[in-house]
């Protein structure tokens, strides 16, 4: 009978990057809820910011759902849904954005809950406490599940 070895690493280092995708998630919020239509180099500098600001905090996701996959327990449908997933939903967050300021102020919903899902995830594949919380099938399907509906939503209702 094989045991399960727990692989190498404390999880300090990946405290770190959840810390700094945390600041970034509350810099896109803030920039995000402040975005208005507008028009000449106010609204270019304004997309400019959006934009930096999503790539800071995809990136953090990103390096969150590496470590995780690396060091925890990931299943193999979860880092290959994130391999799909992630661009996209970062993708969709941007455009939602861009909706919310054309009236489609509902469409903010998408920035509120993909990078707290996301690292929720992270955060559940990398630490043993809370994989024995939460089954696989469910903490996999379940997140990844929503982070596709909410991103097709996003994309279809940018288009």
């Amino acid at each position: 009978m094989q045991t399960k070895v727990s692989k190498p690493g404390s999880p300090g280092l990946f405290y770190v990057f959840l810390a700094m995708g945390a600041l970034a998630f509350a810099l896109l919020l803030a920039d995000a809820f402040r975005y208005r239509a507008g028009g000449g180099d106010a609204v270019l500098s304004a997309a400019f910011t959006i934009i930096y600001d999503v790539l800071m905090v995809w990136t953090a996701l990103v390096v969150l759902t590496a470590v995780a996959a690396i060091q925890g327990d990931m299943p193999a449908s979860g880092w290959i849904s994130a391999i799909v997933l992630l661009p996209a939903s970062g993708a969709a967050t941007a455009a939602a954005i861009d909706l919310a300021t054309r009236g489609g102020r509902w469409a903010l919903v998408v920035p509120c809950l993909l990078p707290p899902l996301i690292g929720f995830y992270a955060a559940w594949a990398r630490l043993p406490r809370l994989r024995a919380m939460l089954p696989a099938k469910a903490a996999t399907y379940g997140v990844w599940g929503v982070v596709l509906v909410l991103s097709a939503i996003a994309g279809y209702a940018a288009m």
